[in-house]
């Protein structure tokens, strides 16, 4: 196979190891009380499905590694999904395995997932979800008409999800299970905006008329940003993450409406498409950061590909390269409020297996040569389909990853008002996608 990235990847970070061992020490101290096990580490396992349902995901194989990846213990989550142990001295880093399954109930397509957590401490390390797909999700559909605002606002239109709504020709069907919708009014000139907060349970039909729309605008003044990163505003409410959704590629006016949304999000972001030696690139810039009442932003905290930019994704490729059973990474110069990184490998080997490993830690830190046992097979050969995703975030942690980590996991158990603090919104992510 042509040296590409992706077999330098393969050569140098996908190698399987001599293979590792269970913790089953016996040693019998004879009559001695054994003293009560500190269970001071701890991770759970989620099944999810299209329908938004999370069920427990039980038997998932957690493998604790040293720090030169070999693996020292192998356990599996309980049938509640959790697992709870004392981290031995020598744990440096940590797996979870599992399947991704979709199509369960026609062609299952299973795809090996396994997710490796890097420079490990003992603590609360929180969720870690596997897809189970379900196409049988239910829905008892409303329909909304617009033909009352089309008689008295000729010259409007009605924005859904981002999207324009043709008032005069146009039905939207919904879910009663979403419990609500948003709708923005828009007239062309931008002199009146006004938003409204649809209650969808017991509704079959809905006729869309002037007085839902009862949400006053307020404008959003956007600070200078480079001239190509576009624009978009969204809110969240306590059923809906993404309600009143509006983005532009131009100079459209944004705005929020305090009367129907709890905390609204704008962001900045940019597409670049690129081929470098046969090589796909994929990359997005994204910023957000919370919109004060009066609409009125802050300068925005963008990751951008600059000289940093370069410097760390070729020491990143000369190290996989050069460095034999290690793997060096170092992002930190990229941005000041760089808190994580994850790689993430995906590829078919052997003609039908589906095989993804993502790999999380701090902005700089050392990849072993990892072992994964028996648990989840490295193909040295028969590899195609290979794609590596980077994906780059700063909050507002300056670097502090032990921080950052437990206050992620804090996060999982708040609703999605509790958890849209600063320290999470107001934040820049980086991701570059290269497939070959």
């Amino acid at each position: 196979m042509q040296k590409t990235l992706f077999t330098l990847i393969l050569t140098s970070i996908f190698l399987v190891g001599c293979g590792g061992s269970s913790s089953n020490s016996n040693n019998n101290d004879g009559d001695k009380k054994p003293p009560t096990p500190v269970t001071n580490f701890k991770l759970s396992t989620i099944a999810f499905d299209d329908c938004n349902t999370e069920t427990a995901y039980s038997n998932a194989v957690v493998l604790l590694h040293d720090a030169n990846g070999a693996v020292i213990e192998t356990h599996n989550t309980d049938a509640q999904g959790n697992l709870q142990l004392a981290l031995p001295n020598n744990a440096k880093h940590f797996t979870v395995i599992g399947n991704d399954i979709s199509n369960p109930q026609s062609s299952p397509i299973v795809t090996k997932v396994a997710h490796t957590q890097l420079n490990i401490e003992a603590m609360d390390y929180g969720q870690y979800f596997f897809y189970y797909g379900n196409d049988n999700c239910s829905c008892t559909n409303v329909e909304l008409t617009f033909n009352e605002l089309a008689n008295t606002f000729n010259n409007y239109r009605v924005i859904y999800n981002g999207n324009n709504i043709d008032l005069d020709y146009e039905t939207l069907n919904v879910c009663q299970e979403e419990q609500s919708i948003d709708l923005i009014l828009k007239s062309e000139s931008y002199g009146d905006v006004r938003s409204a907060r649809i209650n969808l349970a017991g509704q079959q039909y809905i006729s869309v008329n002037e007085e839902h729309f009862d949400g006053q605008s307020t404008f959003v003044q956007y600070p200078n940003v480079p001239y190509d990163f576009h624009r978009q505003v969204s809110a969240i409410n306590s059923d809906n993450y993404n309600a009143y959704r509006n983005f532009t590629f131009n100079d459209e006016p944004l705005y929020i409406f305090n009367d129907h949304a709890d905390i609204h999000r704008a962001q900045v972001y940019k597409f670049i498409n690129e081929n470098i030696n046969g090589v796909d690139l994929d990359l997005l810039s994204f910023s957000t950061q919370i919109v004060p009442e009066n609409g009125v932003l802050d300068n925005f905290n963008i990751i951008d590909m600059d000289a940093n930019f370069y410097n760390a994704f070729l020491s990143l490729f000369s190290s996989i390269e050069n460095s034999g059973s290690m793997t060096q990474y170092d992002f930190s110069a990229i941005n000041p409020q760089l808190d994580e990184v994850s790689i993430k490998l995906a590829w078919l080997q052997n003609g039908n297996e589906e095989m993804d490993w993502i790999i999380r830690g701090a902005p700089n830190a050392t990849i072993p040569e990892f072992d994964f046992a028996s648990h989840f097979t490295l193909a040295e050969n028969n590899v195609e389909d290979l794609s590596l995703l980077v994906r780059l975030y700063a909050y507002q942690f300056d670097g502090s990853y032990s921080e950052y980590m437990k206050t992620k996991v804090a996060r999982q158990s708040q609703s999605s008002i509790e958890a849209a603090t600063p320290d999470f919104i107001n934040s820049a992510y980086f991701r570059v996608f290269a497939r070959y």
